[in-house]
């Protein structure tokens, strides 16, 4: 099968050999394994190799050890994209300025070229390991060390230590299977990405869609995210709840607040989420709201 091409699942097969896993980690796609039920270290290092999106979606458990080693997927790509997004800024550097006598117009199509091709951002791949049920806070420190898109959809909890350890992960995070959040844990994982992620990927996201309700006080550690912010599970928004997540403000502002799952707005919510400085999606809302509460 390694030499298939296009994404590749191997649903039903419970466990892979060392040998056959170096070769699927060659596999020149994106590589599903729903069906994997459990990664030692050895596994995981050969899989942490594959160059592609990775999901991993029946391995029920993950240690310390197997965290940190399946972590380290994506890292060369990482490394690979940041090197050439340096050579890129050294490239628009040279160029000349219009105003220099030694512009031309091709200056202006190779710059546009350069900022459509790269914009700015790395390229990072995905590590899904959503058939995880719980998560230990051993573990969330070697997941923390992941650089690049981290979906743990099957945790339906997470301690605000495993939290805080989550944190130091660089990308996009989601979570979207948590049915509760303390505002500690919120805080953390507000932190955004890590410090190396701040300002420098444009697309990163936290997704935390399985929310039903919040307090107001993890929403106010939730809007302090600097990026798209995902709650698209909430299904009500109280008027302390929508003071607080009116204090998002994200490095860009065309980085969204989702709250697609809405079906209502009290008058008094609208009011309070008014004075919003970035974008906000209320795609579900079935009820009209008058223009004096918005």
């Amino acid at each position: 099968v390694w030499g298939t091409r296009g994404p590749l699942e191997l649903e039903g097969v419970e466990s892979i050999s060392l040998g056959a896993a170096a070769v699927l980690a060659r596999h020149d796609s994106q590589l599903r394994l729903p069906s994997l039920r459990k990664l030692n270290p050895e596994l995981a290092r050969l899989l942490a190799q594959h160059r592609h999106d990775l999901y991993v979606d029946g391995c029920r458990n993950l240690d310390a050890l197997t965290a940190s080693v399946i972590a380290k997927h994506g890292l060369e790509t990482v490394r690979k994209s940041w090197e050439d997004s340096l050579r890129l800024l050294k490239a628009i550097e040279e160029i000349p300025s219009p105003d220099d006598a030694g512009w031309k117009l091709e200056h202006a199509i190779d710059l546009e070229d350069a900022l459509f091709v790269t914009p700015g951002s790395l390229r990072t791949l995905t590590l899904s390991l959503s058939g995880l049920r719980k998560l230990s806070p051993a573990a969330a420190r070697g997941l923390g060390k992941h650089r690049g898109t981290l979906i743990l959809d099957g945790l339906k909890e997470i301690s605000d230590e495993a939290a805080r350890q989550l944190a130091n992960h660089f990308g996009s995070l989601e979570l979207n299977g948590l049915r509760s959040l303390t505002p500690t844990a919120a805080a953390a994982l507000a932190h955004g990405g890590g410090e190396w992620g701040k300002g420098f990927v444009f697309d990163n996201r936290l997704s935390l869609n399985g929310l039903r309700s919040i307090s107001p006080d993890t929403a106010s550690e939730l809007a302090r995210y600097q990026g798209p912010l995902r709650l698209d599970g909430l299904r009500e928004l109280t008027p302390d709840v929508a003071e607080a997540l009116s204090a998002f403000n994200p490095l860009c502002t065309y980085d969204r607040l989702n709250l697609n799952g809405l079906r209502q707005l009290s008058p008094e919510s609208a009011r309070r989420l008014g004075p919003f400085g970035a974008s906000l999606c209320l795609g579900g809302l079935k009820t009209e709201i008058g223009r004096a509460h918005v």
